[in-house]
C-alpha cells in the first residue's frame, strides 16, 4: 500500500484555481465545512484525501482516484462517480443517493451506514467491502460483484438486480 502524502490544505479560491489550470494532482487534500455544488473533479489523484461536513452535490468525479481516502459528512447527492476508485476508503454518514457509480472500484471501502437509494451501481466491484446498516434502496446493481462484502442490516428494498447471497 503507498504511504499517504502530506496533508494539503487549500482554500476554495486556490483549489479552483489550480482546477482552472488543469492541475488534477490533489492527493492528500484536506476539506471541510464547505460548499462546492456541481465540482469538476474528473480524473483528479484524490487518494488519502480527507473530507468533512461537505456539500459536493452535482459534482463530477467520473475516473477519480480516491483510494485510502475519509469521507465524513459529505452529500455527493446527483453526482456523477463512473469509474471511481474508493479501494480501502471510509465513507462514514455520506449520501450517495442518485448517484451514477457505473463501473466503481469500492474494493474493500467501508459504506456502512452510507446512503446509495436509487444509485446507479452497474458493474461496480464490491469486494469485501462493508455495508453494514447500508440503504441501498431502488439502486440498480446488474453486473455488481459483492463477493466478501459485508451487508448486514443493508436495506436492498426495490433493488434490481440484486441477489442475496
Amino acid at each position: 500500500m503507498p504511504h499517504a502524502p502530506e496533508p494539503l490544505t487549500l482554500t476554495p479560491d486556490e483549489l479552483a484555481a489550480r482546477l482552472a489550470d488543469g492541475d488534477r494532482n490533489l492527493a492528500g487534500l484536506v476539506l471541510a465545512e464547505l460548499t462546492l455544488l456541481g465540482l469538476d473533479l474528473r480524473a483528479a489523484d484524490l487518494r488519502f484525501a480527507r473530507f468533512t461536513t461537505l456539500d459536493l452535490r452535482g459534482a463530477d468525479l467520473s475516473g477519480a482516484d480516491l483510494s485510502g481516502a475519509t469521507l465524513d459528512g459529505v452529500s455527493l447527492r446527483g453526482s456523477m462517480l463512473p469509474r471511481v476508485r474508493l479501494v480501502g476508503a471510509t465513507l462514514s454518514g455520506v449520501d450517495l443517493s442518485a448517484c451514477n457509480l457505473t463501473g466503481a472500484d469500492l474494493t474493500g471501502a467501508d459504506l456502512s451506514g452510507c446512503c446509495l437509494d436509487a444509485a446507479m451501481l452497474t458493474a461496480a466491484k464490491l469486494t469485501g467491502a462493508k455495508l453494514r446498516g447500508a440503504k441501498i434502496r431502488g439502486a440498480l446493481l446488474t453486473g455488481v460483484d459483492l463477493t466478501g462484502a459485508d451487508t448486514f442490516a443493508a436495506d436492498f428494498g426495490g433493488a434490481i438486480g440484486y441477489r442475496p447471497a
